[in-house]
């Protein structure tokens, strides 16, 4: 007969490993409602000097990437 350990904790690897399923899945839910956001902001007007700037695409991945992990504090 097995016994089954259902109180056994996750080991540090396995949470790893969910944090980064869950921070992939937070990405790509806001990627693309980022990357309107910046579209928009850039079609107002609203946004960095003309020599900053960078792509509407590399702008909206750095804006996910900042916001995202404050959700996993």
């Amino acid at each position: 007969m097995a016994i089954a350990d259902f109180d056994r904790r996750p080991s540090y690897a396995e949470r790893r490993r969910s944090q980064r399923r869950e921070y992939w899945f937070l990405f790509c839910i806001s990627y693309p409602l980022l990357l309107v956001g910046v579209i928009v902001s850039r079609l107002l007007g609203a946004g960095r000097a003309a020599g900053e700037r960078r792509s509407v695409f590399a702008e909206a991945r750095v804006v996910a990437a900042s916001c995202i992990p404050f959700v996993f504090r």
